[in-house]
């Protein structure tokens, strides 16, 4: 009988569920500054209201058998996450020493090639010379495929983990856990050695990879306020009758070390995303 007081945004979650109206994905939004959630729709869906009112069993075997799958929470499954990645690989180059500055460059022809195999970039015709801010801006695979080939899985996998990409961010039973390959992963999942290929594969956030929509909103985060990974959380606060009122407090699960200068850096190429890149269709003043 007490009122539940949550986190969301209602107009943000209302914008949001119009945005996936007749599609089929999930929108995550935390607040950088405590990781309250401000909207989380998964779509499609179904209308909650129905549990309380009933099926018909025409309706019921539509849910559970059709293609679209409403039950399942698209912002708490694993999928490959893609371009989104490709900040994790940008860091583990800066940390590790491979991308030795903000412009240090690499030539994009429109494909990489690496001993036998050819590593195609989405761009066919290239993107020619690129640094760090434009390989982010653009979101240049060949760029990521070179810092790959001199970066170690293991270490990759590392600053993954840190960000949180192998825990349950919410812990609901519904929620993924993530997959993030190493050697180790790979020789006890298929008994064998991991191939350099693959971390070029896995550095534009493919291959192995699985990561749920909320994990990678948590790293965004983390990019967004200074390292300050905090645990998501939907509920405020809880209310009685009398008005007395139970508040529940943000936690910090852990402060990432990132160089302020690799923050800027990254910080720099992700606005250029929205304002020249391949999201300006995204942008907004």
């Amino acid at each position: 009988g007490k009122d539940l007081i949550l986190t969301i945004d209602h107009s943000l979650q209302m914008k949001a569920f119009s945005l996936l109206k007749n599609k089929r994905g999930a929108i995550v939004a935390l607040s950088p500054v405590d990781g309250s959630i401000l909207a989380m729709v998964s779509s499609p869906s179904v209308d909650p209201q129905k549990f309380i009112e009933g099926f018909t069993r025409r309706e019921w075997r539509r849910i559970v058998r059709g293609k679209s799958k409403p039950l399942v929470n698209r912002a708490l499954t694993c999928y490959p996450p893609g371009s989104t990645y490709k900040v994790i690989t940008a860091l583990a180059g800066l940390t590790s020493g491979v991308i030795k500055g903000v412009n240090q460059v690499f030539y994009c022809q429109g494909y990489f090639k690496y001993e036998s195999r050819i590593f195609r970039c989405w761009k066919v015709t290239g993107h020619g010379w690129v640094n760090l801010i434009k390989a982010l801006a653009v979101s240049c695979d060949v760029y990521f495929y070179n810092v790959a080939t001199q970066l170690d899985i293991d270490y990759l996998a590392k600053i993954s983990r840190e960000f949180g990409l192998v825990e349950k961010a919410l812990r609901w039973v519904e929620e993924d856990k993530g997959l993030v390959p190493d050697r180790a992963w790979k020789k006890k999942k298929f008994r064998q050695i991991w191939y350099p290929g693959e971390t070029i594969i896995t550095s534009i956030g493919q291959g192995y990879l699985l990561v749920t929509p909320l994990q990678i909103a948590r790293v965004y985060m983390a990019i967004a306020n200074g390292g300050y990974l905090h645990k998501p959380y939907v509920v405020k606060a809880v209310m009685d009758l009398k008005g007395k009122r139970i508040e529940f407090k943000p936690v910090l699960e852990r402060k990432i070390d990132i160089n302020p200068r690799y923050l800027k850096w990254i910080r720099k190429g992700l606005r250029e995303v929205v304002v020249s890149g391949t999201g300006k269709e995204a942008f907004v003043p």
